[in-house]
């Protein structure tokens, strides 16, 4: 308890050292170091801080260290948008990831991954899971962000528009520039000035642009920062320095969010460290890059996304690179852009865009997938296009190149773009006789199958798998049990369909009407460890009693919308977050012992809604709404809140007439109600 003690009662500071403790064997000693640390003694840095953060700080690494201060200096319009690979970008361009010796075989990539996953694991970063399950965007605490900026103070800069506006007087490692408009929108935005930011700066390593900056004409060189390892710029002009960027003979790190960039420069290959580029959204940028990139033997991640790049031939030289994208297809004659994916055996994460346009399946086997042993993440994009004019021989040819494109087994994210196969690739169906055993895969999105008239088979069998995305499958008229439960004559083959599945989405399957799945009756069900299920906009009239199962204890989040004809949801005793919406038939809602928030979206036939006394938030939208519904007279829930009502009913619920009649039987119905809101 004298840990808990030490923390004042602050959640934050609890939550960051139970990160610690972590880290720590579960022994007295170990513990006692920690309770015993003088940093719970050291004056504070700020009065809302408690030592809890330094203590944690204190026992990092000085690799992470380095990563955690760093990673506090990324502003947080910015932060929230990127990727974990972009920040070990970072992190690598500034020389804070080394291999150690004896442990050539891991990349720096792959340490780097270690570290991001080693500070959320100490709770001083913390995964943004209401964007992606995966981790792989996060956040910093604003406490903790102040924590960091402290102790970096004489190194590195953050500033806003409002303090930008003169010159600096301290040379810094590293500068983060956020400029935003005004909270109104109507004051002139003050923008800060190059000027002040370009003198004296020649130590500058690292340097972040988020948001407009005021140029002068003549502010056309970035060779006052001759040090510069990092430049990521999003959302400013960027163009009037192409022509200098090659004097950054240092630079590690290129990163171009909505620019006005127009080109690369030419001699790009002067910038003989560069290790990352990544151009998003750069709407005026030439499609041609130029030949010396071809030359940087450093590069190991290129992205270009939103403008489709011409690729030169010899792109398989580049054979350091680890991350490539959206790679284009393009035929000349013989040659085919994929046959200079063969040499690149390095890659981890690959996007290739186009496949529409390969001509046989030959070519994409030049691309040699399978035998990219270290790759883990693989996009297959087919180019959208006008589906009325798609051939049956348009289909087989698809059906051909992506049969040519299997990846290797250790695969974790597979996600597939706008096929216009009528099957499934061959290698995506987990038969018995399978040539590849994809027992890694984490993560599959299928997004855009037009023409494919059924899910692929086997995917249950796969143990590791935990999210599955299905989107806008339109053909898809039956779900049956074959793609929950294994084949054979014995369930006792594997421990469960679906073993480790966590997430589910299934949406845009328009003529979908029937999910055949019953009840089993053996111990175990399938998808035991579901926790998020998600189905939209498809013709189902009930959900299967197989997924609305007593013993599905994992399932806590309930998604549905634009179930046009499903009339009765039952029997989901393990669910505590509940959102219906756009559900015209849906009369009954029961069998939620454990509900805890409920959302109901214009849904005007609602007669039953059951729910246990773990309610806590009730929440109705339906601009039609004139009366409060009689279910809510059952009802016991903490708050109800009315998001979206008839004016005539928000009129009457403002409590301007308290003794009218019609006030009164409104009220009636909410009177176990904690609190009313309405908005």
């Amino acid at each position: 308890m004298g840990i808990v003690r030490n923390c004042d009662g602050l959640p934050l500071a609890i939550k960051v050292v139970g990160g610690l403790l972590r880290t720590k064997r579960v022994n007295k000693c170990e513990w006692t170091s920690v309770l015993e640390n003088p940093a719970w003694s050291r004056e504070k840095i700020h009065d809302e801080l408690n030592s809890a953060v330094r203590l944690s700080y204190e026992d990092l690494s000085p690799p992470l260290k380095q990563c955690f201060l760093y990673y506090s200096v990324i502003p947080k319009g910015v932060i929230s948008q990127l990727p974990y690979d972009i920040i070990i970008g970072m992190w690598m361009s500034q020389g804070f990831i080394q291999v150690p010796a004896g442990d050539e075989q891991r990349s720096k990539e792959e340490i780097g991954i270690c570290y991001y996953w080693d500070l959320i694991r100490r709770n001083l970063i913390e995964p943004q899971l209401d964007k992606v399950l995966d981790g792989s965007f996060s956040r910093m605490h604003d406490v903790i962000r102040s924590f960091a900026q402290h102790m970096s103070k004489e190194e590195a800069l953050v500033l806003s528009s409002q303090i930008c506006s003169h010159a600096l007087s301290t040379k810094f490692r590293r500068l983060s520039i956020e400029s935003t408009e005004s909270e109104s929108g109507l004051e002139s935005m003050v923008l800060p000035e190059w000027s002040s930011i370009s003198q004296k700066q020649e130590l500058l390593r690292s340097l972040i642009i988020h948001g407009k900056m005021k140029f002068e004409p003549t502010d056309s060189c970035l060779g006052m920062f001759p040090s510069l390892r990092a430049l990521y710029v999003s959302q400013a002009e960027f163009d009037r320095f192409v022509e200098s960027l090659s004097k950054l003979r240092h630079l590690r790190f290129l990163f171009l969010h909505n620019t006005d960039i127009s080109k690369l420069p030419d001699d790009i290959d002067k910038l003989k460290f560069l290790e990352f580029i990544h151009l998003c959204d750069c709407d005026n940028l030439n499609s041609q890059i130029p030949r010396s990139i071809l030359t940087l033997e450093h590069l190991r991640y290129l992205c270009i996304i939103g403008t489709q790049f011409d690729v030169p031939k010899g792109f398989g030289q580049l054979i350091n690179l680890r991350t490539l994208g959206l790679f284009p297809v393009q035929i000349d004659g013989d040659w085919c852009s994929l046959q200079e994916l063969g040499p690149l055996s390095q890659l981890r994460q690959l996007g290739i865009g186009g496949l529409e346009k390969v001509p046989s399946g030959s070519f994409a086997a030049k691309a040699k997938i399978d035998d990219k042993q270290r790759l883990s993440l693989l996009s297959l994009w087919c180019s959208k296009c006008n589906l009325g004019e798609v051939t049956e021989e348009d289909c087989q040819r698809v059906e051909e190149a992506f049969d040519q494109l299997c990846p290797p087994s250790n695969l974790e994210q597979l996600s597939i773009f706008d096929y216009l196969g009528r099957r499934a690739p061959s290698w995506m169906c987990m038969t018995q006789d399978a040539s590849v055993d994809f027992n890694s895969l984490r993560g599959l999105d299928m997004d855009g199958l037009p023409f494919c008239t059924q899910l692929p088979d086997g995917l249950c069998k796969l143990p590791n798998l935990e999210g599955i995305l299905i989107n806008s499958a339109p053909a898809i008229e039956r779900v049956g049990p074959e793609f929950q439960q294994t084949g054979g004559s014995s369930r006792s083959q594997v421990r469960s369909s679906f073993p480790r599945l966590q997430r589910l989405q299934l949406n845009k399957l328009r003529q979908w009407e029937e999910w055949e799945w019953e009840e089993e009756a053996e111990a175990t069900i399938a998808m035991p460890n579901l926790h998020t299920l998600r189905i939209g906009f498809c013709k189902l009239g009930c959900l299967p009693a197989g997924l609305a199962s007593s013993r599905r204890l994992a399932l806590k989040k309930l998604e549905l919308w634009n179930l046009t004809r499903i009339t009765a949801l039952e029997n989901f005793p393990s669910v505590v977050e509940l959102e219906v919406s756009q559900c015209p038939s849906l009369k009954t809602i029961r069998g939620f012992g454990k509900l805890q928030t409920v959302r109901i979206e214009f849904c005007p036939a609602l007669e039953v809604l059951e729910a246990g006394p773990a309610l806590h938030t009730v929440m109705l939208q339906d601009p039609d709404m004139e009366t409060l519904p009689e279910y809510l007279r059952g009802l016991k829930p903490q708050v109800l809140r009315l998001l979206d009502c008839h004016q005539k009913l928000r009129s009457l619920l403002s409590g301007s007439d308290e003794t009218s009649a019609d006030y009164m039987a409104e009220m009636e119905k909410v009177k176990h109600c904690g609190k009313l809101v309405v908005l």
